[in-house]
């Protein structure tokens, strides 16, 4: 509760009780992964995820940050945390977390995520939406084109605006 009320997120200055737990729910598992979800979270009406979408320091792949990895850490509270990283050392990050992801858009009241797109100076570029019926684990990842410029690093020019894709 400090964290959040040192960032001026409080019951007054929202509107709406501001509560916090590290408690969760086993609510299954997606091929032997283990869904842990935040109790709180779970009982809640709907869900609604913001964060940060940028390079992952220690992973490559397709999902480094963003939508799909605060669905399956950031809900999964400390003890899906711990479960998903020391995993991802066998079973691959990414793939891990679009296997559990796709269950958790299907078993948990997710309703959309809003990712805060960050270029290379760790400034937000973009925003975007994604919907749980849009496939949100298809959330715009790390290298993720704006204007025809590429937001993080590469090997070659950009694939999409070579495509000619419009962002």
């Amino acid at each position: 509760m400090e964290v959040l009320a040192q960032r001026g997120i409080t019951r007054e200055s929202v509107g709406v009780p501001v509560e916090v737990t590290m408690e969760v729910d086993l609510i299954g598992d997606a091929d032997g992964i283990p869904l842990y979800v935040d109790r709180l979270a779970r009982e809640a009406d709907g869900i609604v995820l913001i964060n940060r979408v940028k390079p992952h320091t220690d992973f490559i792949g397709p999902i480094g940050s963003g939508i799909i990895k605060m669905l399956c850490i950031g809900l999964g509270n400390q003890k899906g945390a711990d479960f998903y990283h020391q995993a991802a050392i066998s079973r691959g990050f990414s793939n891990m977390l679009i296997t559990a992801g796709r269950r958790l858009l299907k078993d948990t009241k997710f309703l959309f995520g809003v990712a805060l797109v960050e270029n290379q100076d760790h400034a937000t570029c973009d925003i975007l939406m994604a919907m749980a019926e849009n496939n949100a684990y298809f959330y715009p990842g790390p290298y993720r084109c704006n204007r025809g410029k590429c937001l993080g690093p590469r090997d070659g020019p950009c694939r999409h605006a070579q495509a000619g894709e419009q962002d």
